[in-house]
């Protein structure tokens, strides 16, 4: 008999614990939200420096991603609060972690953009490196000593184009 009593003394202990989880949570994102919204607004309102782009934006993601976990979080106790009283029937308790498994796995899927296409995305983060390509040196010196490349790669200078083109 002691030993049904500790058990169930142990279901009600878990089932306090998931109280005071979803009690703080509220507060927790909030916070969370009200961190991110200071950040986009400093980025809004102010010039920040290159040299400190790095750490604000390290900072925004680390925001992000306790945000995410904070959302996640969530969802699971939103599953568990619709789907709790099937824990009381013992033909029922497979369906309960069943929703667990669905909820689990939806949180677990990939992220569709809803704008950008995957090559914007890629471009914006896609690192500058190293020396401008060959055909950007030599645009920059046609311009510069009055200089154009014809389609067919042939060097003329701009008083050629000019009467070759009336």
């Amino acid at each position: 008999m002691q030993d049904v009593i500790e058990k169930l003394n142990k279901v009600v202990e878990y089932l306090d614990d998931i109280q005071d989880i979803k009690d703080s949570h509220s507060a927790a994102m909030q916070e969370v939200e009200f961190r991110i919204s200071d950040i986009l607004h400093l980025i809004e309102l102010n010039d920040i420096p290159d040299s400190c782009c790095k750490k604000v934006v390290a900072e925004l993601k680390k925001l992000r991603e306790h945000r995410r976990d904070l959302k996640n979080q969530y969802e699971i106790l939103k599953t568990f609060e619709t789907h709790k009283e099937k824990l009381l029937k013992d033909n029922s308790r497979f369906m309960f972690s069943s929703e667990l498994g669905k909820a689990s796995k939806r949180l677990n899927s990939t992220y569709n953009n809803r704008v950008y296409t995957q090559e914007e995305l890629d471009n914006l983060v896609k690192p500058v490196r190293g020396r401008p390509k060959k055909e950007e040196v030599v645009c920059c010196l046609v311009s510069a000593e009055g200089l154009k490349i014809n389609n067919d790669s042939q060097w003329s200078t701009t008083e050629s184009n000019a009467n070759n083109e009336s």
